[in-house]
């Protein structure tokens, strides 16, 4: 993965916004390697295509993108999935208006045929619904699944323990520097048992004073078997 130098802040006030915050990358990535936590950092390059560009920074793959990506295919694959619902429930509608308007007074079996359609209609609704239907206080917005965000709490939590062990603050924590290790189902808002979070950039990072940094053993992913 190859991301390159940007932005403001970081150690080194001599020097300008973007080469600071790329050297405090460099920095912190390379004094944090001891945790799974954290994304891994390899080395720097110059991209050959742009050699007058800015270096880049080459750092192991997250195959599950990064947290805020994930959350905007589970809002993506949540709004088709009522898009498809809201023109199934309107097709329906419209072939019981044709049926009444073609008997005033449906038969029994008209009335059992109706009946079996919108029972198949509702037992055509996809997971994503099943777990992500709106409520009364969260009228039009889906629900994340409890599990998924347990996991990503609970590796956003080791990771900036362990961070804070070593003296640091990350200084811009968001969805977008969060890292998934494998990715997230947009269809049931899940992440695989084996999945974690791992911390990316530090370009805003701060040094913590010494009364505020405690020693932390390296950890393990705490993931399920």
């Amino acid at each position: 993965c190859l991301a390159g130098g940007g932005g403001g802040g970081g150690a080194g006030g001599g020097l300008p916004g973007p080469v600071r915050q790329f050297t405090t990358e460099i920095r912190r990535l390379a004094d944090l390697r001891s945790s799974p936590y954290v994304v891994q950092f390899f080395d720097t390059a110059q991209d050959p295509a742009n050699p007058d560009g800015p270096p880049l920074i080459v750092m192991e793959l997250a195959e599950g993108g990064s947290v805020h990506a994930a959350l905007r295919s589970v809002v993506n694959a949540w709004n088709d999935d009522r898009s498809s619902e809201d023109e199934r429930s309107n097709n329906l509608k419209t072939s019981s208006g044709s049926n009444q308007a073609s008997s005033e007074y449906p038969t029994s079996s008209d009335r059992r045929s109706s009946s079996s359609s919108s029972s198949s209609y509702s037992s055509s609704s996809s997971p994503i619904s099943a777990h992500r239907r709106p409520t009364s206080s969260t009228p039009n917005r889906p629900r994340m699944p409890l599990e998924t965000v347990e996991r990503i709490a609970r590796s956003l939590a080791n990771g900036l323990a362990y961070l804070h062990s070593r003296g640091y603050s990350h200084g811009d924590i968001k969805p977008l520097n969060l890292l998934l290790t494998h990715k997230l189902s947009p269809q049931t808002g899940l992440l695989p048992r084996t999945a974690w979070v791992k911390l990316c950039d530090f370009g805003l990072s701060r040094r913590l004073t010494q009364s505020l940094a405690t020693p932390m053993t390296p950890q393990s992913p705490d993931v399920d078997s």
